[in-house]
């Protein structure tokens, strides 16, 4: 698995004060650990967030805060695939990295620590819907 720190390299100025991260009850880890890998899935993008996910990454019995997990998994993941880090964050990097760490350490067993390193196809997509979206906003 990817460390976050192994990745990018941030010094501790420039990182938030240390944030305490929560990760998934056990009832949403047994959802999350439940989830297959399907190899064959393909990516969509996510407006809201504006990152790629894949149906094999989501349950919708997830609690509420399962859900909020989540979301922040797929924004640090996010920058990774953008080949960011997390200091460049406007807000949260510190909290984003140390969830990402946790969970890495932790070993959940989650479908999207399989896909950290996007094909070129997958990163067009992605690098396509955010210039597409600044585009728009900007009209």
């Amino acid at each position: 698995m990817v460390n976050a720190k192994e990745l990018h390299k941030t010094p501790n100025c420039l990182r938030d004060s240390h944030v305490s991260v929560s990760l998934f009850s056990d009832t949403d880890l047994k959802i999350i650990e439940s989830l297959k890998h399907d190899p064959s899935a393909r990516p969509q993008y996510d407006p809201l967030r504006g990152c790629l996910t894949w149906d094999d990454e989501y349950d919708s019995g997830l609690s509420s805060e399962g859900h909020q997990l989540l979301y922040d998994l797929w924004t640090a993941r996010n920058q990774i695939h953008l080949d960011k880090p997390f200091s460049e964050m406007v807000l949260g990097g510190g909290y984003y990295e140390e969830l990402w760490d946790s969970a890495i350490s932790a070993k959940i067993q989650w479908p999207g620590f399989r896909r950290i390193k996007l094909s070129d196809k997958d990163k067009e997509l992605l690098v396509k819907n955010i210039e597409e979206s600044f585009s728009e906003d900007t009209i």
